[in-house]
């Protein structure tokens, strides 16, 4: 039993352990809203964190309970005092065994028949008073702010890290058209994504397993596996992201591709009727064939490796063809433009004759007519129209240059 207190310390105590009360619930209302521990009540625990979770678990359940427990016996002493302005001897009494003492049950416990006396009690009864509960709080208190700051230190620390490279992963699966989790994802892209979820889940469910130096260590590979996949599908995403537009050039080229067959099929019927060559060969016209790609390869979607792969191999196909059908669009006009070529140069020696004043000699006029005769055969006869012509400018030099020696 302790002295009976005074008024004035009773008044005293009463202040003291109010203070305390408040002080106590304000870090408990603290403690409640900490990040660390709201992470710990929305992820349950696995693991080292929960081996170590459940004591602390434990000891805050206690706080909030002896907590109550010190706040009861305040109020039953707040109620004596009271009673009256000046506490009578009674009061004292019970004040002082309030404050001072331990006035509240806490616990039964029989005691096993092997363990009494023949008049010995059977049970024992656990008492508490406010000063126990003070201490048992401080003792439990920082145990509990330890831990659960260490689980938020932890997962910020992890949160920090991957939130810029999930960006990174994020936008180039965007560009992609991708989910990074999702089957048509590239399987680059997946596992780098599977690396940090697996982060994630052991800094969400088990994060006391985890220190910074691991998570540095983790971080770094991640981030060189985002680095390593970015880099690999930044020229896919370009390629993506132009998609309509390189669909529309590549229409445009089958389109070209088209209209040179037509030419080249013109041009090898006027050659056929106008011009004495061997038969010209007659190429195999693809463009409806690629026009069948273009519309299978418009239409993919999901795998962008594929896709890109597709288009890829449709632009070399595209190119190929389009240089083929200007080879054999050439072939056949290259002949017709012989033909106007030559038909040219007969034109402008026919000049050259009357402005040297030949145009009227015997040979100079035989020449002529033997060159406008093979240019206007149908089919005409490139070789011989040649040599003709060339007779002609041959003729036309050599009467020329005779007229002015017999000047």
């Amino acid at each position: 039993m302790h002295p009976i207190l005074t008024s004035i310390e009773i008044d005293s105590d009463l202040s003291a352990r109010n203070a305390e009360l408040e002080r106590i619930i304000a870090s408990l209302v603290e403690l409640d809203q900490h990040p660390g521990l709201a992470h710990l009540r929305l992820y349950p625990p696995t693991g080292n964190t929960a081996k170590k979770w459940a004591p602390c678990a434990a000891s805050l359940a206690l706080m909030w309970d002896d907590y109550g427990r010190m706040k009861s016996i305040l109020e039953s002493a707040r109620t004596v005092r009271a009673r009256r302005s000046k506490p009578n001897d009674a009061d004292r009494v019970e004040l002082t065994h309030l404050l001072r003492d331990r006035p509240l049950e806490l616990e039964r416990t029989a005691v096993p028949l092997a363990q009494r006396s023949l008049m010995g009690p059977t049970e024992t009864v656990l008492h508490i008073g406010i000063a126990d509960i003070v201490e048992r709080m401080k003792v439990a208190y920082p145990a509990v702010t330890e831990l659960v700051s260490a689980v938020d230190e932890i997962n910020s620390f992890v949160l920090s890290q991957l939130a810029p490279l999930q960006k990174r992963l994020d936008k180039i699966a965007a560009a992609l058209s991708v989910d990074p989790d999702g089957s048509t994802a590239p399987s680059e892209l997946r596992a780098v994504s599977r690396d940090i979820a697996n982060l994630l889940d052991t800094s969400a469910n088990d994060p006391l397993s985890l220190t910074v130096p691991s998570v540095e260590a983790a971080i770094t590979t991640i981030a060189d596996r985002v680095g390593r996949v970015c880099s690999e599908f930044d020229g896919i995403a370009k390629v993506l992201a132009h998609w309509a537009s390189t669909i529309a050039e590549l229409g445009s080229e089958v389109n070209e591709i088209a209209e040179s067959r037509l030419r080249g099929a013109q041009a090898r019927d006027k050659v056929a009727r106008s011009i004495v060559t061997a038969p010209l060969p007659i190429p195999s016209d693809r463009t409806e064939s690629l026009r069948s790609r273009l519309t299978e390869v418009a239409a993919l979607r999901g795998n962008p490796k594929a896709r890109v792969a597709a288009i890829k191999s449709l632009r070399e196909a595209v190119e190929t063809e389009l240089t083929q059908a200007a080879a054999d669009e050439d072939l056949a006009q290259g002949l017709l433009d012989r033909h106007a070529e030559l038909r040219g140069r007969h034109s402008a020696y026919q000049a050259k004759a009357a402005r040297l004043g030949v145009g009227e000699d015997r040979d100079v006029l035989a020449a002529d007519r033997t060159a406008a005769d093979l240019l206007a055969r149908r089919p005409c006869d490139l070789q011989a129209a040649t040599r003709a012509i060339t007779a002609q400018r041959d003729i036309i030099a050599a009467k020329a240059t005779a007229r002015e020696e017999n000047r």
